[in-house]
């Protein structure tokens, strides 16, 4: 999907849902394709904070962990289960394009089990 976001537009702190196709197919990564540049627009930065930040609660900056600054071209590929928000937009209008990486999970052998996907974790590098 594309989205637009114009003065004042935000996404407050929230997880990816993903989307299930079946047991053994799934999304677990957010992808997110940024349109155009931080030049264009005022605030509108990408987000990452701890596990104490609450969903739909207003954002605490002493939680952020990490923060991505959109240029145009770039792709974001992050865990679906990492809390993340569109900063408010302080002016002029941001555009995205977002979407899900899809994970064929084989069965394992060695594990025995074909219970469908692994459990979505958690994870920051930056």
């Amino acid at each position: 999907r594309i989205c637009s976001y114009q003065c004042g537009g935000h996404f407050a702190p929230h997880l990816d849902g993903g989307h299930t196709r079946s047991k053994v197919d799934a999304s677990m990564q957010t992808f997110m394709l940024y349109l155009n540049s931080s030049d264009e627009f005022e605030g509108g930065r990408t987000r990452f904070f701890d596990e104490t930040q609450g969903a739909y609660r207003a954002p605490d900056p002493a939680k952020v962990v990490c923060t991505y600054v959109p240029q145009r071209g770039d792709a974001l590929i992050f865990n679906s289960a990492l809390m993340h928000d569109g900063e408010a937009l302080q002016g002029g209008e941001k555009w995205i394009m977002r979407s899900e990486v899809m994970h064929a999970v084989q069965p394992s052998a060695k594990r025995g089990d074909d219970q469908g996907p692994p459990a979505a974790r958690a994870e920051s590098t930056g």
